[in-house]
């Protein structure tokens, strides 16, 4: 007979549950923040800027933000 007299407040209590937990997030696309109008800058150069004779086969160039080149 416990259980009986317990039954509406675990009915309420699991109903709250729910509500709660299906409220959490949005549905929804994230916004993805603030429009970057703010060019890369370049930071540093391999081999160094204005070098001469260089038979290398690479060129490096660093950036201060992550770039995905075209």
């Amino acid at each position: 007979m416990k259980i009986l007299d317990k039954l509406p407040y675990i009915i309420v209590a699991g109903f709250a549950w729910i509500v709660i937990v299906s409220s959490c997030a949005n549905q929804g696309m994230p916004t993805g923040g603030p429009r970057d109008t703010i060019p890369p800058v370049l930071v540093g150069t391999h081999p160094a800027y204005k070098a001469l004779n260089y038979d290398g086969n690479e060129v490096r160039l660093t950036f201060d933000e992550f770039i995905i080149p075209d």
